[in-house]
């Protein structure tokens, strides 16, 4: 479909240069902080997980990235600070692989994380878990998980159907002298828990950045780095998991999740979830031949017994100067939804895929969340998680607002399995001046679509190097439920808001008829800058939401730019402009 343009009108464009800055994310250990159209149609209830893909789950082109209704929202109350030891006296931080360390079962919500408070009195760095009762408005005593006196950090969490608390964790307290993943458990709300577990003795060698999942059977299952491979002196790791049968009292033996086959490649990062017998992990791979990582999928369908071979997620295959790595995945029934960070343009961004075929093929192009992409400042750590109501939430850290290289956090979310994402939302409660750092974010849904996002936060301590743990609740704000029938038109519309607009601008678009249409931007030389959306719809009112970027993922330039639907043998234009 070919559609030219001929307008004549007056451009006016400002070019706009910024100093680039890139995030510095601590790939190995976290001692200390670095420095600085909602409702296309009717959703069958198949599980693409398990290889039962039909109508309606095919894999397919993603759509519009930003095509939530324009009613949808997030509300997020006040930050509430977790841990009761003394605020801006230690170093708390949520840090995990894969950034699940929350969990919630109604309005109760699980919480774990390292602490660096016993340091001061000549101890080391531990794990300590809080819930709240009350939907994260108030938090109870900190309870500690580990039972040694060595050194323990980054924990991840799972909570199981019959509300049993599941941790793993680095710890260093073998007498090898490397560290080892090691697990606990609670069978009274985390009032206590169990003797702490090893994982795996299969070997001596290293073993961290773990991750744990569990089923609704109670199959426990944690995958981590591994380091038995090593080849020389080059920390070239592996990636395994391994299984516990018996509600975590012991675990079986290791099985390999990467299918490289060689010493001489690294994996790591891993990001772990499951369901019924399925188990995927997400995970960092280095085996680019330019040396690049990218972002691998490998899952098993017996349980973990076994892996399929690794499938690529990110689609940048031939790309050069890109990374995509701390990669964090959640499934459900209807399929794989993967976020990681991605500085394929030049900062770091959130980039996001799903699969809807048990994982073999992923969303190409490959959506960018970041609703200002292109923008001189990064984003990254995100932590996804999901619902069985169609809601996808991802939350991040954010250097959008460029103060004291201060960090906020940040939301995106889809009610539509995957599909698309609202515009980004603010979810801390500082100024978008405020100097503080907040990052490392974790979050969850309970079945209600109320998420909640915890992360490690540095306003009680105004030389940046002590943090606390901070958390907040959001509840949706839009249309809940199933969407109101189509309404009736007899011709195609096209409208868009604000106008002149800055940073976005959304727009509403009807068909009278279902069939083929895209939506696209051009400039004033008839030049296609920007595909919004293209694809077979329903007939009726349809909403999407165009951030300023191209096709490419640029930022385009002020002017005056044109809005094109071509649906029903019809075209339909609007003049719209961007303004500095």
């Amino acid at each position: 479909m070919k559609t030219t343009l001929n307008i004549a009108m007056l451009l006016f464009a400002a070019n706009l240069c910024f100093a680039q800055t890139t995030i510095q994310n601590d790939p190995t250990e976290p001692y200390g902080r670095p420095r600085p159209d909602y409702w296309f149609g009717q959703h069958d209830r198949l599980s693409p997980i398990r290889g039962e893909v039909g109508e309606g789950s095919k894999p397919r082109q993603a759509t519009s990235q930003f095509s939530t209704a324009l009613t949808d929202s997030y509300n997020f109350g006040t930050d509430t600070c977790v841990n009761d030891n003394p605020p801006g006296t230690s170093y708390e931080t949520p840090y995990s692989s894969g950034a699940h360390a929350i969990a919630a079962r109604g309005d109760t919500v699980y919480l774990v994380w390292r602490s660096d408070r016993l340091i001061s009195g000549g101890g080391k760095t531990t794990i300590y878990f809080d819930k709240s009762t009350d939907g994260g408005n108030t938090w109870g005593t900190d309870v500690r998980i580990t039972d040694s006196d060595s050194a323990a950090l980054m924990p991840a969490l799972a909570v199981g159907k019959d509300g049993t608390i599941y941790v793993s964790w680095t710890d260093f307290r073998d007498a090898s002298g490397y560290r080892h993943v090691y697990f606990a458990k609670s069978t009274n709300g985390g009032v206590s828990f169990s003797p702490s577990v090893r994982v795996c003795s299969d070997h001596e060698l290293y073993q961290a950045f773990s991750s744990i999942a569990v089923n609704d059977s109670g199959l426990i299952f944690v995958a981590w780095s591994d380091g038995r491979n090593i080849n020389g002196t080059k920390n070239d790791y592996d990636l395994f998991c391994a299984k516990s049968i018996d509600n975590g009292s012991s675990f079986l033996s290791s099985v390999r999740v990467d299918d490289t086959g060689l010493d001489t490649i690294g994996q790591g990062g891993a990001s772990i979830a499951a369901k019924d017998s399925c188990v995927f992990v997400s995970f960092n791979d280095e085996r680019d031949e330019n040396g690049y990582v990218n972002v691998y999928v490998a899952k098993s369908i017996n349980y973990g017994q076994s892996f399929s071979p690794n499938y690529l997620v990110n689609d940048t295959t031939g790309q050069v100067n890109r990374d995509q790595w701390t990669s964090s995945l959640t499934v459900d029934d209807s399929g794989i939804y993967i976020s990681w960070m991605d500085n394929r343009n030049g900062n770091y961004d959130v980039y996001y895929a799903k699969s809807a075929d048990g994982g073999i093929t992923f969303t190409h192009p490959n959506l960018n969340l970041i609703d200002a992409a292109g923008q001189p400042y990064a984003q990254g750590y995100p932590s996804l998680c999901c619902d069985d109501s169609g809601g996808v939430y991802c939350a991040w850290e954010d250097h959008r607002n460029d103060y004291n290289w201060a960090e906020q956090i940040y939301f995106g979310f889809s009610k539509n399995y995957g599909d698309s994402f609202g515009n980004n939302l603010h979810v801390d409660d500082r100024p978008l001046d405020d100097s503080a750092w907040l990052w490392r974010p974790t979050i969850c849904v309970n079945t209600s679509g109320k998420v909640f996002t915890a992360w490690e936060d540095d306003r009680n301590s105004p030389s940046h190097v002590k943090t606390d743990i901070y958390t907040t609740a959001g509840s949706f704000t839009g249309v809940a439920g199933r969407p109101a029938e189509p309404i009736s038109l007899n011709k195609a519309t096209l409208h868009a808001s604000p106008n002149p607009f800055r940073n976005a601008v959304n727009i509403e678009y009807g068909i009278p008829a279902a069939g083929r249409l895209r939506l696209s931007i051009y400039n004033i030389t008839g030049q296609l800058v920007k595909t919004v959306t293209e694809g077979n719809a329903r007939p009726g009112v349809h909403r999407a939401t165009w951030n300023i970027s191209g096709n490419a993922g640029n930022k385009l330039a002020c002017g005056m730019y044109v809005l094109s639907l071509e649906a029903c043998g019809k075209t339909v234009t609007k003049k719209i402009l961007l303004i500095k």
